[in-house]
């Protein structure tokens, strides 16, 4: 990879040739148009997107593919962008969300296929046709507060000194795991995790009346976390100077009234 600078922008170029399993993220940041359609198929003898490629606008970075097998798409749209797929498979999308001081983002889930889909989100256009995406994935930073609601998604992160809020969803781990780190904060409650849940540097992360079905529950470098009514597949983890509180109180089925009924946990 390398780069060089046009009259307007700098740009990146990259070549990959001859390679196995290649996932090209399409970063399209704030103003930038990105209208396609991706070849079919997981082999490409050929293929080749620059500034020039119909249907794009803003976008300074170019590669070229060269018989390449096992190839996927990704996307990281930026707020106040405009994107619009069309007749394609995506493996990831992952949206970014910075500067914004009241996103919301629900109804996205995974391994679903579009046929003509506005995803709801407020802060820009993302248009799906025909179009099939295994995993939605959601990246907070950069001073971005909001919350996020009824998803199925494959990884849900925030960095820098962001701020979010997620209810009612899966994170399924097929775009990685949950995590909180720079100095941030996470509120993960009344959800479900099939992954990691990882908190690091100076972050705060709750875990609140969920699920952790697969993964590890992991507190890094000088962060804290609190996990509270929620069931583990083990102990939380500590390393480095990490905090953790586990709050996990349990009751008898058979409570009894007037009576002395035990109450178990930390």
């Amino acid at each position: 990879m390398g780069q060089g600078r046009n009259k307007h922008q700098w740009y990146t170029p990259g070549t990959f040739a001859h390679a196995h399993t290649v996932l090209i993220w399409h970063h399209i940041p704030d103003t930038a148009v990105f209208n396609t359609t991706f070849p079919a198929g997981d082999t490409l003898p050929a293929f080749q997107l620059d500034s020039a490629t119909a249907g794009l606008q803003y976008i300074y970075y170019q590669y070229g593919l060269d018989s390449c097998t096992d190839v996927m798409w990704g996307l990281m749209p930026e707020p106040g962008s405009q994107t619009q797929i069309s007749n394609s498979e995506l493996r990831t999308i992952g949206l970014w969300f910075k500067n914004q001081p009241a996103f919301q983002v629900s109804g996205l889930v995974n391994n679903t296929q579009y046929a003509n889909f506005t995803a709801p989100l407020n802060d820009r256009s993302l248009v799906l046709v025909n179009t099939f995406v295994r995993t939605w994935s959601m990246y907070i930073f950069d001073n971005a507060q909001g919350h996020v609601d009824n998803c199925i998604a494959g990884e849900i992160g925030v960095m820098g000194n962001g701020d979010v809020e997620v209810n009612n969803t899966l994170t399924d781990g097929s775009g990685g795991y949950v995590f909180s780190e720079g100095t941030s904060k996470m509120i993960y409650s009344f959800s479900y995790l099939n992954c990691d849940f990882q908190s690091k540097d100076n972050a705060f992360a709750f875990l609140a009346y969920g699920a952790q079905n697969w993964g590890r529950s992991i507190a890094l470098d000088k962060s804290i976390m609190f996990v509270i009514q929620s069931n583990l597949t083990d102990l939380p983890e500590m390393y480095n100077d990490a905090m953790v509180w586990y709050v996990k109180l349990e009751g008898s089925a058979n409570l009894i009234a007037d009576a002395v009924n035990p109450v178990t946990g930390s």
